[in-house]
């Protein structure tokens, strides 16, 4: 899981100097500083948040120049069915069941889907189509966020940047999104997909992804 350890001094003292002087902005949207295990991240508006693997998030930070670190609340969903919710909404996506994409596991803020290989979804040297890999990837990170949105919301996405980093080449694809930052209206979540070949898995994608909650309109809920 991912998060904060207070026990530990290591992680913290790896980057104390930087987070005393964040300030907002400072250093792009996404910084990765690296310490032991954990991934650092700072985004624009200059708060940190520390990663301890690639599945969810549970705790982060948040660092403002003269404001003390303090630790975020846990990624809680606003309603209780949020699993029933959620794979009600994925069987109705006409794309998935075209496809033969599955959604394998719901959590508070994570999802993930598996993708069997068929020659439908190959492209001319027969690895998956990169825009299958995509729309995977996109419902995947898109419905960890939609596990957090409160009773009668729906769930657009509003941008994605995807990173191809490995040919497709297996008889599975499997995309887990985790959510990176919930808001009210805007959520930013992340999805890592990975190829299956032989028994072994490796990344061939990751995405990171805006979401957008919608409320009151009768025609986009779910």
């Amino acid at each position: 899981m991912f998060g904060c350890s207070w026990g530990q001094r290591s992680p913290w003292e790896a980057v104390a100097a930087k987070i005393q002087t964040a300030g907002p902005g400072d250093t792009g949207i996404f910084n990765r500083l690296r310490s032991d295990d954990h991934m650092w991240r700072q985004d624009q508006y200059g708060r940190y948040f520390v990663l301890m693997n690639s599945r969810s998030i549970e705790h982060s930070m948040e660092v403002r120049q003269g404001e003390r670190v303090h630790e975020m609340t846990s990624l809680t969903p606003q309603n209780p069915d949020f699993e029933q919710r959620v794979r009600e909404s994925f069987a109705r996506q006409g794309i998935m069941s075209h496809i033969g994409a599955e959604m394998t596991a719901v959590g508070p803020g994570t999802c993930e889907i598996l993708l069997p290989y068929g020659e439908h979804l190959s492209q001319q040297h027969g690895f998956f189509h990169g825009g299958v890999v995509a729309t995977i990837a996109d419902s995947a990170a898109g419905y960890a966020g939609f596990s957090l949105m409160p009773p009668g919301a729906g769930v657009l996405t509003v941008e994605f940047k995807i990173n191809l980093v490995a040919p497709a080449d297996g008889d599975q694809l499997i995309a887990r999104g985790h959510v990176v930052r919930p808001g009210r209206t805007i959520t930013v979540s992340h999805a890592e997909v990975s190829v299956r070949k032989n028994g072994q898995e490796r990344v061939c994608a990751i995405m990171q992804q805006t979401l957008m909650t919608i409320v009151g309109r009768a025609d986009v809920v779910g």
